[in-house]
C-alpha cells in the first residue's frame, strides 16, 4: 500500500493471492533462461531454495534454481502522470523495479516483465485500475473486527431501545430501566451454576430430604 502526502492511496491488496503467486513462471520480453513469478502484497514460496516468503521470484529453466528478487518493498514517486514505482529488495543485492501504471478502464491487471536488464536488477510493469490512487482502496478490518463492531452496535441498540421502552411503557426508574434486568441480575449466578455443572462432569445435583 502506497500513501501519498495528500492522503490518497494506491492499494494492490485485491490483486494478490494468498500463499501462491498471482503470476507464475512468466516469460520476460528480454529473452533469457529464466521465468519470473510475482504476487502483490502477499508473500509466497516456490521450491525448497531461496524463494521462501517472497513477492518476486526468478526461476532457472536449466536447473530449476530459484532466486529471491523481492521480499521487502518500498514506493517511490508521487503518482504524477499515473506512474508510481514499487521497489522490491531481494537477496544478494537483487532488486526489482515495478512500475505501476494507472489504467482506470482495465478491470483485469496486466503484468509485463522485461526481465534482468543489468546484473541482479529486474524490471516489470503492472497496468491496472488498482495502480490508480483510491480506485481499489479497501478496508483492512479482519472478520473478527467486523464481528466485534456489529456486536457493539447490537448491544448499544439493545440498551438504548430497551431503556426507552421500559421508561415509556412501564414508567421504570434506575436499574429497572435496563431491559430484562432480572435476567442480567441473575446472570453471574447462572454462569457459576453452568461452570459447576461442567466441572462435575455434567451430572445433575442430587438433593436428599430427611423425613
Amino acid at each position: 500500500m502506497c500513501v501519498f502526502p495528500n492522503g490518497s492511496i494506491i492499494d494492490l491488496t485485491s490483486l494478490g493471492y494468498h500463499n501462491q503467486p498471482r503470476w507464475k513462471d512468466i516469460e520476460p520480453t528480454k529473452k533469457d533462461n529464466y521465468t519470473y513469478s510475482y504476487n502483490p502484497c502477499f508473500r509466497f514460496s516456490l521450491g525448497n531454495g531461496a524463494c521462501q516468503d517472497v513477492q518476486v521470484c526468478q526461476s532457472s529453466k536449466n536447473d530449476g534454481q530459484h532466486f529471491n528478487c523481492g521480499r521487502k518493498v518500498y514506493f517511490s514517486g508521487s503518482g504524477e502522470k499515473g506512474l508510481t514505482n514499487a521497489i522490491y529488495d531481494g537477496d544478494e543485492g537483487r532488486k526489482t523495479n515495478l512500475t505501476l501504471e494507472c489504467s482506470p478502464e482495465d478491470r483485469e491487471p496486466l503484468l509485463n516483465i522485461t526481465g534482468e536488464i543489468s546484473k541482479k536488477y529486474y524490471v516489470m510493469t503492472l497496468k491496472s485500475r488498482c495502480a490508480c490512487a483510491d480506485l481499489c482502496r479497501e478496508s483492512h478490518l479482519s472478520a473478527g473486527s467486523v464481528l466485534v463492531i456489529f456486536f457493539m452496535i447490537g448491544v448499544s441498540l439493545y440498551l438504548v431501545l430497551g431503556i426507552i421502552h421500559s421508561s415509556l411503557t412501564r414508567g421504570a426508574h434506575g436499574w429497572e430501566l435496563i431491559p430484562h434486568h432480572e435476567f442480567w441480575a441473575d446472570f453471574p449466578l447462572l454462569v457459576r451454576d453452568g461452570c459447576v455443572f461442567v466441572i462435575s462432569g455434567c451430572k445433575p445435583e442430587t438433593a436428599y430430604e430427611r423425613i
